[in-house]
């Protein structure tokens, strides 16, 4: 069996670099939306919290939480 769930983090993409030092990738241009800080300027615990994975992880919980009798 396989489950498959999606997360999405909306948000706009910055014309140049902002500040911060975490993460990686995209982190320092990514501003979530509702927030006035990149991905970069945030800790990663915050990050973790609103990230598309985050997001993702919690409807796969909740299908796994539906689908099993644990």
């Amino acid at each position: 069996r396989h489950l498959t769930c999606m997360g999405e983090c909306p948000g706009s993409i910055a014309f140049e670099r902002l500040n911060g030092d975490y993460g990686f990738g995209y982190d320092p241009l990514f501003l979530p939306e509702g927030e006035n800080r990149s991905f970069a300027e945030m800790a990663p615990e915050e990050k973790n919290r609103i990230s598309h994975r985050a997001r993702a992880l919690e409807k796969l919980e909740d299908m796994i939480r539906e689908k099993c009798s644990c």
